[in-house]
């Protein structure tokens, strides 16, 4: 499938999704524009299993992405990284959540240059969830 657009101040915006298999599937981005260093394209390379997703990201400006998530039938975890080079720039975040009949309990995690953020919740029969942490490392 493409999908294309001429914008009025005269850039050009192009989306393309490919699946290549039943369980793999190619992503491209992109927006041209007469402005320098203005025009960026990312690829996207997903790949579906029985009980995973997995995603690979390339993009210009030296940009570079990784996700991965699982599901079991009371367990479901996840995991990402990034990394910007032109920017200079990183994050790594983690989540899981374990659900049970009486509720669910989450974590989440980031670490994202320099920021740490953590969220912890309990949802059961009353809703209970601690707020929110930022720690600044800088």
């Amino acid at each position: 499938m493409l999908i294309g657009r001429v914008l009025t101040d005269g850039r050009f915006n192009a989306r393309v999704k490919w699946d290549l298999t039943d369980n793999l599937t190619v992503k491209a981005n992109a927006q041209l524009t007469n402005e320098l260093h203005m025009s960026h394209g990312m690829f996207n390379f997903d790949y579906k299993g029985r009980d995973f997703r997995s995603q690979f990201q390339l993009g210009n400006g030296a940009l570079f992405g990784a996700s991965y998530s699982s599901v079991a039938p009371h367990l479901s975890l996840g995991g990402e990284v990034f990394w910007a080079g032109q920017h200079r720039k990183s994050g790594l975040g983690y989540a899981a959540r374990y659900e049970t009949e009486d509720g669910n309990c989450c974590l989440v995690s980031s670490f994202i240059i320099g920021f740490s953020v953590f969220i912890f919740a309990i949802v059961s029969g009353r809703c209970f969830r601690l707020p929110n942490m930022f720690l600044n490392l800088l």
